[in-house]
């Protein structure tokens, strides 16, 4: 069995979807008949790697610079902690089952940072970068497109997204020459996919299928465990609206549900509009924990990528919203894109909605089931094929 070494945003990632994605392409490539695992490398997540570097510059306006940053940081993570106070408890339990959770994916022994990742090449037979928002994430193409891995090797992009529907400008002009060592290239938006095979012309790009869809329902019951909690509505939301938090709670009410909620943590900071949202809120559930709350709820409403992606594995009735951050909307697309490709645009509620009472009704999941079986299909065919050659 060929072993196979998968790049992605798996180690020390605090999210339901990116563990989900990190779980499921391995069991995906175990399914082809390969054994692959998940390369951790050190990511600068708080910009203290880069912070470090430039103190040690020649140029000294470069090291004052550096220097003030740093007070600053310390300064926010001082504040983060006193913010975080009354919460610190539950948060810790948030932390310990993303830890515990990430433990049980397969992975590299060894931990990586971007000078010491081409020792991993000696490891692998081939390698597979993707998938999540791996070529948007502050990541150096080095690791991100495999820049590291031995020319004599296979190398497969599968469905790393760049977080937006279109390339922004000078990111092909930093990954040029990265992409044309791939041996296949696929990403998870049709709309790039198009961009790319533009600016790659001799070069198929493949649109490929989120990671957590190669999985049938039936293998992910198999993940699922009971759960305590009947008689709810499930509210998963990433972006920090209130007026959106307001309405769920609403439509909860009006379907006689308890509300459960998930309170998210942006950078380790508790969210205030978080305090006191929801009947039931939920900091200790794992991954799988968290598919089998959507799979036992009798509504989702969420802005989530990944949960509308569960909410419709499991047939289960949905609100989809998009992301808000103030009055900024983001990562939409993704959401809408896979509604469109599910026949299932009607689940997208907005605030200008007069009621959201419309969305809770009854789905019809059998051409669903078809649609999302042809797309598993075929991104099981690219993997397969991409990693036989």
């Amino acid at each position: 069995m060929e072993k196979i070494g998968i790049v992605s945003l798996y180690y020390q990632n605090g999210n339901y979807g990116g563990q989900l994605q990190s779980y499921a392409l391995p069991h995906a490539l175990q399914s082809l008949g390969f054994y692959g695992e998940q390369i951790r490398f050190v990511r600068d997540l708080d910009g203290s790697m880069s912070r470090k570097s430039r103190m040690r510059s020649k140029n000294p306006a470069v090291r004052v610079k550096a220097v003030g940053a740093t007070v600053k940081h310390a300064l926010k993570e001082a504040s983060t902690v006193v913010s975080n106070y009354p919460v610190r408890g539950q948060l810790r339990k948030r932390e310990n089952a993303f830890h515990s959770f990430e433990r049980s994916v397969p992975h590299s022994d060894v931990v990586y940072n971007e000078h010491s990742i081409a020792a991993a090449g000696a490891s692998y037979d081939a390698f597979v970068c993707g998938s999540d928002v791996i070529w948007n994430a502050g990541v150096d193409p080095q690791i991100s497109a495999l820049g590291f891995a031995p020319s004599n090797k296979l190398k497969v992009a599968f469905a790393p997204s760049l977080g937006v529907g279109s390339i922004p400008a000078g990111w092909f002009d930093k990954y040029q020459r990265y992409l044309d060592r791939l041996d296949a290239i696929s990403v998870r938006e049709a709309s790039v996919a198009k961009e790319l095979h533009t600016l790659m012309p001799n070069r198929e790009v493949f649109c490929a299928a989120d990671p957590t869809l190669l999985l049938s329902r039936n293998e992910w019951e198999q993940s699922c465990r009971p759960q305590q909690h009947d008689g709810y509505a499930l509210c998963y939301l990433l972006g920090d609206s209130r007026a959106q938090r307001d309405r769920a709670a609403e439509t909860a009410r009006q379907a006689g549900l308890d509300l459960l909620t998930f309170p998210h943590v942006s950078g380790n900071t508790f969210r205030s509009c978080d305090r006191g949202f929801g009947d039931i809120q939920n900091y200790d559930a794992d991954a799988f924990d968290f598919i089998s709350l959507i799979r036992d709820a009798e509504l989702i409403i969420t802005d989530s990528f990944h949960a509308v992606v569960f909410s419709s594995i499991f047939h289960k009735k949905f609100i989809a919203l998009d992301r808000m951050n103030g009055s900024t909307s983001k990562m939409g697309g993704r959401v809408r894109n896979y509604l469109a490709s599910l026949g299932l645009e009607a689940q997208l509620a907005t605030l200008s909605d007069e009621s959201w009472a419309s969305f809770t009704g009854e789905i019809d999941y059998s051409s669903v089931d078809d649609r999302m079986g042809k797309i598993r299909d075929r991104s099981l065919t690219y993997l397969r094929n991409s990693l036989n050659r």
